[in-house]
C-alpha cells in the first residue's frame, strides 16, 4: 500500500489533522491546540511496527513538540512508582515560551454514537463497545491530571526540578467520531462537525451489495490515514470475507471505501 516512510508520515498527517466534536472538557485543564504550521516537513523517527495505536500517537505528539519552536521538552513518559508498582504517568512536561510551565496529556481515540445505548454514559463508547468517553473523562478528571500533585509524583519531579505548583494542565484529546450509517445527528443534537465517517452492524453489513464502489480493510495501525491517499482496492466480495473473520473474533474492524466519483469514507462495521 505505502512505503514504510509514507506509511508513517501519513499516520503522522492524520493524528494532527483529528478534531473532536465531542465535548470532552476537565476542571481547571485547558485545551491544547497544535498549530500544524510549525511542524517540521518531514517525519524522521523509527517506528517499531509492533507499537500500537495509542503509542503512536505519543510519538507524533513528541515530535510536533520537538520540531516547534516554542516548544520544548522538560521530560515526557514519567512513569510514578510506588513500591515497585506503577501507579501512572504523565505524558509530557513541557515549557512554553509564552506560557511557561506545562503538563499535557494525550487522548487519541476512536468513539461511535450509539443511540440505543442503555446507559447515557455509554453513548459514546469505542468499537468494540468496552471503551467509554464517559470513562475516559472521569479517569482524565480523576486520577491522570490529580496526579500531578501526588506526594509520590513530587518526590520524582523533585529529581528534575520542577515544581508541579508552577504548571499549567493542559489537554490534547484527538478524537475520530463516527455516527450510525443514515444517521442524522442533529436528531440527538449530536455536532456532526469533523465526523470522521459512519458504523454499521453486522446485519446491515451482510445486507449490502456493491458494483462500483471499493473497499480495503486498513491494520488498526493505520487507522490515522484519511483513506484518500489509499492506493490498494478491492471489490466488495473480496474484503467481504475477511470483515466477518473479524467480526467472529469479537472484533469491530475498519473499512475504507473508495466511491464512483472519487470520494472516499471511514466505515466501522461492529460485531455488537
Amino acid at each position: 500500500m505505502f512505503t514504510p516512510e509514507e506509511e508513517i508520515w501519513l499516520q503522522f498527517l492524520g493524528f494532527l489533522s483529528a478534531a473532536s466534536p465531542l465535548d470532552v472538557r476537565i476542571d481547571d485543564v485547558d485545551n491544547f491546540i497544535i498549530e500544524s504550521d510549525k511542524i517540521s516537513s518531514h517525519y524522521d523517527e523509527a517506528i517499531n511496527d509492533s507499537l500500537m495505536l495509542g503509542k503512536r500517537a505519543e510519538r507524533f505528539l513528541s515530535h510536533f513538540l520537538k520540531h516547534h519552536p516554542k516548544y520544548q521538552i522538560l521530560a515526557e513518559n514519567i512513569q510514578i512508582i510506588d513500591q515497585k508498582e506503577t501507579i501512572g504517568e504523565l505524558d509530557f512536561l513541557i515549557q512554553h515560551q509564552e506560557k511557561g510551565l506545562l503538563h499535557l496529556e494525550l487522548a487519541c481515540k476512536f468513539y461511535l454514537f450509539n443511540p440505543s445505548a442503555s446507559r447515557k454514559e455509554e453513548v459514546w463508547c469505542g468499537p468494540n463497545n468496552r471503551d467509554f468517553l464517559s470513562l475516559k473523562k472521569q479517569k482524565l478528571q480523576e486520577h491522570q491530571f490529580p496526579l500531578l500533585f501526588d506526594d509520590r509524583t513530587r518526590t520524582v519531579l523533585r529529581t528534575l526540578n520542577i515544581d508541579p505548583t508552577a504548571c499549567k494542565q493542559t489537554l490534547l484529546f484527538q478524537n475520530f467520531s463516527f455516527l450510525p450509517m443514515g444517521h442524522k445527528g442533529e436528531q440527538d443534537n449530536v455536532n456532526t462537525t469533523n465526523q470522521a465517517g459512519v458504523w454499521l452492524t453486522e446485519t446491515i453489513f451482510n445486507s449490502l451489495s456493491f458494483d462500483r464502489e471499493l473497499f480495503f480493510l486498513p491494520k488498526k495501525t493505520n487507522w490515522l490515514i484519511d483513506p484518500i491517499y489509499n492506493r490498494e482496492w478491492h471489490t466488495f466480495d473480496s474484503v467481504k470475507s475477511s470483515v466477518l473473520d473479524h467480526l467472529e473474533k469479537k472484533n469491530s474492524p475498519m473499512l475504507w471505501v473508495l466511491y464512483p466519483n472519487g470520494q472516499t469514507e471511514r466505515w466501522f462495521v461492529v460485531w455488537w
